[in-house]
């Protein structure tokens, strides 16, 4: 839905990183057109990594007595495996009326050298206080808002009298 003119480029903060560890990616698309509404690049086909998305901001520039400006999105990736990963160049088309036809803007690829942790993560689900033992004692650690029945005789049939489920149909 772009029309105008427009350049985009991706820069990587970091070409070397641990598994685990964050790069941010920066894709900056500028020119002049309808930018404000585009949310510009997308990012496919960006396997081993895990990719959060930051708010991206747009910087409105009037040249020429033409509207464009500076559309910049930041994406956090989390490498999930060591080796070298391609982040691939990113294309975004646009139907340019100076030329009459759609055209495509593209980044440049990236390479990321990707080593593995130095410290492996540790994830503790549950620790038992006595190594060993299978059985464990039931500690209460807090109250609940509603009262914890401990007794059978709450167990027991509620009867209702007729009247009373008549009057609470009706009304």
């Amino acid at each position: 839905n772009l029309v105008g003119e427009f350049r985009a480029a991706a820069e990587i903060s970091k070409k070397k990183l641990e598994v685990g560890e964050s790069a941010t990616l920066t894709l900056t698309l500028t020119g002049t057109g309808n930018l404000k509404g585009s949310q510009g690049m997308k990012l496919e086909n960006l396997e081993g990594f895990k990719v959060y998305d930051d708010k991206p901001s747009f910087e409105q520039q009037v040249t020429g007595g033409q509207v464009g400006g500076t559309l910049v999105i930041k994406k956090a990736l989390v490498p999930l495996k060591e080796g070298t990963l391609q982040i691939p160049s990113i294309a975004v088309s646009y139907f340019n009326p100076q030329s009459g036809k759609y055209e495509t803007a593209q980044t440049e690829p990236h390479a990321l050298e990707v080593l593995p942790a130095k410290e492996k993560e540790k994830l503790q689900v549950a620790e038992a206080e006595k190594p060993g033992t299978a059985k464990q004692e039931i500690k209460i650690i807090g109250k609940d808002v509603l009262p914890i029945h401990t007794a059978i005789d709450v167990l027991s049939p509620v009867t209702l009298n007729p009247f009373t489920w008549v009057t609470a149909l009706l009304f």
